[in-house]
């Protein structure tokens, strides 16, 4: 028995401004390019140029402007970089780039339940759009590493440079305030009680209860699939271009009227559960983005 979280994070696309420089308000998603491995429907893996959907929260390079945009198709596509010395307030979580995915601090502080999650448990990061649920990110909880705003520093020496700089870092340039109240409906849905508050963009700098200790969680990655009854962490991608976001169902698990918030489910099967969310994903023409390059560092100078 696992559990499966539907973790709802704003899925608004950043503009050609906000998706350039290191942002500071509300967290949005980016359509990106890069390099790295991607498993297709045959499970063949492969490596090449990726096209995908995720957080990048520092700066960006603009690489096209999309003229015709259907349905939840992307207006711009950049590749995305940082400048250390301009670092700004947002953290980029989940951290999806690498050859190892990281989960840090978002609803952490509100929902005690993201500070005691297992091995083998899955995370669907996604975003309530045109009445779907669309996934960017699966993350299959490998292990974790305590820390709190004393010792985070420590987690340099577990953890790569570009990491750090982005996703622990910017956490600490705030204090967190207040907490707000949440309602649990019988279905495992948790959303806040006041419904004006986005609450999934809740880092430790917005309205976050701080706690003792949070978990910076590892995700379980394609080569360490056999230790894991064949399951690995992904990311949508294609290798071609442009692509909506994948909308994804699963009957009494994943909630499609849900808008922000977290729903718990217990799945007796986690194995099974994952291959057919990954069927989902192959149905809808697209690979399973599974490493990629590590956004370079550039000075200010440079960025300039």
């Amino acid at each position: 028995m696992g559990k499966v979280i539907q973790f709802f994070h704003p899925g608004t696309e950043h503009n050609e401004d906000s998706g350039a420089k290191w942002h500071t308000g509300e967290h949005r998603r980016k359509f990106m390019k890069t390099k790295g491995s991607y498993v297709n429907e045959s499970k063949v893996l492969n490596s090449g140029d990726i096209y995908f959907w995720g957080e990048w929260e520092a700066q960006s390079k603009l690489l096209e402007r999309f003229v015709k945009s259907g349905k939840e198709m992307p207006h711009f596509l950049f590749e995305p970089y940082y400048a250390k010395e301009n670092i700004g307030d947002c953290n980029t979580d989940p951290f999806v780039f690498g050859n190892q995915y990281y989960y840090c601090v978002c609803k952490q502080g509100h929902y005690k339940s993201m500070r005691e999650l297992e091995k083998m448990d899955i995370i669907l990061f996604g975003s309530h759009r045109a009445n779907e649920f669309v996934l960017d990110a699966l993350f299959v909880v490998k292990d974790f590493t305590y820390y709190n705003e004393s010792n985070f520093i420590n987690l340099k020496e577990h953890t790569n440079e570009t990491y750090f700089d982005v996703s622990i870092a910017p956490i600490f340039t705030k204090k967190p305030i207040d907490s707000i109240e949440l309602e649990v409906s019988k279905d495992g849905c948790i959303t806040p009680k006041d419904k004006k508050i986005d609450e999934s963009d809740n880092c430790m700098y917005s309205k976050t209860k701080q706690v003792d200790k949070y978990r910076n969680y590892r995700a379980v990655m394609y080569n360490e699939k056999d230790k894991h009854d064949g399951i690995f962490s992904f990311v949508p991608c294609e290798t071609d271009g442009a692509f909506s976001r994948p909308s994804i169902n699963f009957e009494n698990i994943i909630n499609l009227n849900q808008t922000q918030g977290i729903k718990i489910s217990e799945v007796q099967n986690m194995s099974k559960f994952w291959s057919e969310i990954t069927k989902q994903v192959f149905n809808q023409g697209l690979s399973l983005m599974v490493e990629s390059e590590l956004p370079k560092k550039r000075s200010y100078e440079t960025e300039l």
